[in-house]
């Protein structure tokens, strides 16, 4: 099963896709797949990911975040936290579907997105795993001119040490 989808992250529509086996008898675990900088929902990975976890048993949803494929947002900006809003926002939509077991919610990101993986998972108790595929080593230092000001990559970097912190 193969259904388009739209869900609201801060006010924004993000277009995504999601997937789940066509016969189920319970609810099923999940994955929010996302993909890295300056990609979009149909990459290679992404449609791998999506191909295989239904076969699995699993249900997923790959989305582009704001600014990127067919989701609404200005094109060509990278917030981390709005890429965190936008995974928590596919978190709660996967939890609204009744296919889903919202205890068993896992992430999935490649490249920039394994990083946003991380990141949410270390903020929110609702991402039980986190695949982290090619993520960045020294997030701190490719990040820092992405922020609006040094107090926020300094935020930003407080907020990964004390993901790592966590794991």
């Amino acid at each position: 099963m193969q259904e388009n989808i739209t869900f609201q992250s801060d006010g924004l529509a993000l277009s995504g896709v999601f997937h789940a086996p066509d016969e189920r008898a319970e609810k099923l675990p999940a994955f929010v797949i996302m993909h890295g900088f300056g990609g979009h929902k149909d990459g290679p990975a992404q449609r791998w990911s999506t191909a295989q976890f239904p076969e699995w048993g699993y249900a997923c949803l790959n989305f582009d975040f704001r600014g990127c494929g067919a989701s609404e947002g200005p094109r060509g900006v990278v917030v981390p936290a709005e890429e965190i809003a936008d995974c928590k926002a596919a978190i709660d939509y996967l939890a609204s579907r009744p296919e889903v077991d919202a205890n068993r919610i896992a992430l999935l990101g490649t490249s920039y997105g394994a990083v946003v993986a991380a990141c949410t998972a270390a903020e929110d108790d609702r991402a039980k795993a986190v695949i982290a595929q090619g993520g960045w080593g020294d997030s701190h230092r490719f990040l820092g001119d992405l922020h609006s000001s040094p107090e926020e990559a300094k935020k930003f970097a407080d907020m990964i040490a004390d993901g790592r912190a966590k794991l």
